[in-house]
């Protein structure tokens, strides 16, 4: 959610502050846009007192991202954890920032590949500094504020005081912990009207399912839906899924991996930029809005929050107590006692009595080991990463430097990057709880023994959570893995050998990042039968990777165009069986939509694009063709899809788009062409109003009031519309539209509705 202090975010002669597709955008000097102090902050952070300058940025507390323009130029902060993308250029005569959407400053001029940096991102090497794949396109780093005018100044942000915990034992620390944790996930929360919580039975995600069914309760909102990725075979969570929803009583949505089969390529590039994660992240965001969520809660990096600095034990209580500690600790993964007590005490405290030399030999030699197929510049990023890690040989032992150890994390900047990325793709709100700067610092507050408590992995998280799920969950110490999951999701997509120019990696072998021969190994048994085995993990990441920045390279080269679906694919991926049509709608004499039955199942099939089935219970399943263009298929589970689901559970859809003023709105319905798009986009840009609807709006009644729960961020307008109402097209175009987004809200009370019709003579 954007929202502006200090005034509103208006252009003026020397900087401005805008939004431009999807992105806050700021400039300064002759290169820019603003003259009094703007200031637009994404995310949570704490109000600011007085003027907006550099030392007041600093001073803020959350986990956001902020831009500003001033006088002397552009203020730039980043909260903890970074939260929030933040990127500038700097150009001739001055400097643009934009938050969320690197792309939007790759256009101002030639970008050519960072090689360098994309050489880190295909060996997974934590960005400690401001560089990104697109050459000249700069990060602010997490934790770091920014000056940047006639003269840059840069700085950390103020560490705030943190107090050791001072309660009486595990019990009270671990309420302390629970009661912070909701008070998170309600903040992160408080502007969406549907949470999916991405789940699968583990211990993290189990905590915030039912963090956000307590907070769904107090408030009297509808509960949290529990989605997971539903697979198989080794690795599955399905037994945990289960017993920990049957426990809540709460609503669930199962993705199978085969829903991400369109974002099999696609999802290797979001906005312009090589994508970490993998396909089934898009699908199982899809999947989520058409089940009627508006945002997905994940509990990212959980284990590094609440694990603590293990290896920082011995600093806290000796080496001996750290030894017998380290000994009866239970891992989720395979162990012995005297493994721990090397690994957790002996080498961290010996580390600062070896050579530098030494240090750095040992890491060359796990590297070589890791990643066989590096290519000059991948070994020149990974010597420079071994300086700095044989440089580094501080143990954090005070509250302060556990709370400075984890939020500094150079991976929070490609976490915040991955997360612009899928958000900006499916237009569904990712929300991180983890992230929370108030439960990073309470979680730093307490020591490691006690986050240990009871000899487990993150056993203080586990004791918070007794009474709250079941022991079986609360108390496992086996975690799911994903192998499987990947490959059912490839294979769907035509396998990784569907790939062709991209799995030969020639343009990274040629940049000198990798050696495509050695490389291809690792793909060749991928593409073999035992992908779905879990001793192949490194190999799906670094391939993966490597795909990506592939791509990347191929895209900078020329722009990729979809890919055209083939009928014989796309018929046999949408086929549903023994379907009674009932319905259908026809232009120019083929099928482009119909409606039937498959049993007990409700069935919706836009042939060549998606097929949609609803079970009686209203609960959806996505089966995107393959080859389908992604936004189509984005567009129309959260769409008409999300009604269908909603029509099976007795619930209403309104045909019409809505805006709202304040916390009412206003349905302008109409036959299609009728205008209702550009009505609402004009409201919006000329008027003050906010979008909630742009085409299907579903209703909630209470017993005084009808309200409108929003599903949609952009206007589908004719390039003609936009052009007339002043509004920046957005360069995505689907069905000869162009989607402009625009301010939105979350919920609104019905006051009006406006019927729209057309004349004789074309007259609205």
């Amino acid at each position: 959610m954007l929202r502006s202090l200090g005034g509103e975010l208006a252009p003026n002669d020397e900087a401005s502050a805008s939004g431009e597709g999807g992105a806050v955008v700021a400039a300064w000097g002759r290169a820019s846009l603003d003259a009094a102090a703007r200031a637009a902050v994404v995310g949570d952070a704490s109000p600011l007192a007085g003027r907006l300058d550099f030392d007041a940025a600093r001073g803020l507390r959350g986990t956001y991202a902020l831009l500003a323009a001033s006088e002397s130029g552009l203020v730039l902060a980043k909260g903890v954890l970074g939260g929030h993308a933040l990127y500038y250029r700097r150009l001739a005569g001055g400097v643009v920032a934009a938050c969320s959407r690197a792309s939007a400053l790759a256009r101002l001029g030639p970008t050519p590949p960072d090689l360098g940096a994309l050489a880190r991102f295909v060996a997974s090497i934590p960005a400690t500094d401001d560089r990104t794949v697109l050459d000249g396109v700069r990060r602010v780093l997490t934790c770091e504020t920014m000056a940047i005018g006639r003269v840059t100044r840069r700085a950390a942000r103020h560490t705030p005081r943190i107090d050791r915990f001072d309660g009486a034992g595990a019990d009270e620390a671990a309420d302390a912990l629970f009661a912070q944790l909701e008070r998170s996930v309600a903040r992160v929360s408080a502007t969406s009207s549907r949470v999916a919580v991405l789940t699968g039975g583990g211990v993290d995600s189990s905590a915030l399912l039912a963090s956000a069914l307590t907070s769904s309760e107090r408030v009297g909102s509808r509960g949290p839906l529990a989605v997971t990725l539903d697979f198989d075979g080794p690795g599955s969570d399905q037994p945990h899924f289960a017993t920990l929803t049957a426990a809540l009583g709460v609503e669930t949505l199962k993705v199978p991996p085969r829903q991400a089969a369109p974002w099999l390529e696609r999802a290797l590039v979001l906005d312009g930029l090589p994508y970490v994660g993998a396909c089934y992240d898009v699908g199982i965001l899809v999947a989520a809005m058409a089940a009627g969520a508006s945002a997905a809660m994940t509990g990212n990096f959980g284990d590094e929050l609440f694990e603590g600095p293990m290896r920082a034990i011995s600093a806290e209580v000796g080496v001996a107590r750290a030894a017998w500690l380290a000994s009866r600790l239970e891992l989720p993964w395979d162990t012995t006692a005297a493994g721990r007590v090397r690994d957790l005490v002996i080498f961290p405290r010996a580390k600062p009595l070896v050579p530098s030399w030494l240090r750095t030999l040992r890491g060359r030699r796990a590297h070589a080991k890791l990643i066989p197929w590096a290519g000059p510049r991948v070994a020149a990023e990974l010597a420079a990463r071994r300086d700095e890690l044989a440089r580094d040989t501080a143990l954090p032992s005070t509250p302060e430097e556990r709370y400075l150890a984890f939020a500094h994390d150079a991976r929070w900047s490609e976490v915040a990057e991955a997360r612009a990325q899928i958000e900006q793709e499916t237009g569904c709100a990712r929300l991180e709880p983890f992230q929370d700067d108030e439960l990073v610092a309470l979680v730093a507050s307490f020591s490691t023994e006690l986050l240990m408590h009871g000899g487990r992995h993150r056993g203080l998280l586990r004791h918070a959570l007794r009474g709250r799920v079941p022991d079986s969950v609360r108390l496992r110490r086996d975690k799911a893995w994903f192998e499987v999951a990947l490959a059912e999701a490839a294979a769907a997509g035509g396998g990784l050998a569907s790939l062709g120019d991209l799995s030969r990696f020639r343009r990274l072998d040629e940049a000198g990042i990798v050696r495509a021969a050695a490389l291809r190994e690792d793909y060749d048994r991928l593409c073999g039968g035992s992908a779905g085995d879990k001793g192949l993990g490194a190999a799906w990441s670094f391939v993966s990777l490597a795909l990506a920045a592939e791509k990347f390279l191929a895209c900078a080269e020329r722009p990729a165009e979809p890919a055209s679906p083939r009928a014989a694919e796309v018929q046999a991926a949408a086929r549903v069986d023994a379907v009674t049509w009932t319905g259908e709608a026809r232009a120019e004499g083929a099928v482009h939509f119909r409606v039937g039955r498959a049993g007990a199942r409700y069935v919706a099939e836009w042939p060549g694009v998606l097929t949609l089935l609803v079970s009686p219970s209203g609960d959806v399943e996505s089966r995107p063709a393959r080859g389908a263009d992604p936004r189509a298929v984005v567009r129309l589970s959260r769409g008409l899809g999300a009604a269908l689901a909603r029509h099976v559970r007795g619930e209403l859809s309104l045909h019409a788009s809505v805006v709202a003023r304040g916390d009412r709105a206003l349905a302008i319905v109409g036959e299609s062409g009728a205008g209702k798009s550009t009505a609402a986009a004009a409201l919006c840009a000329r008027h003050g109003f906010e979008l909630l609807c742009d085409d299907i709006s579903p209703l909630t009644f209470t017993e005084h009031a009808v309200f409108v729960e929003s599903v949609d961020d952009a206007h589908s307008l004719s390039r003609e519309a936009a052009r007339a109402l002043g509004l920046a097209t957005a360069d995505e175009q689907l069905d000869g539209k162009v989607y402009v987004r625009g301010a939105r809200r979350v919920r609104a009370r019905l006051v009006a509705i406006a019927s729209l019709s057309v004349a004789d003579g074309g007259e609205v």
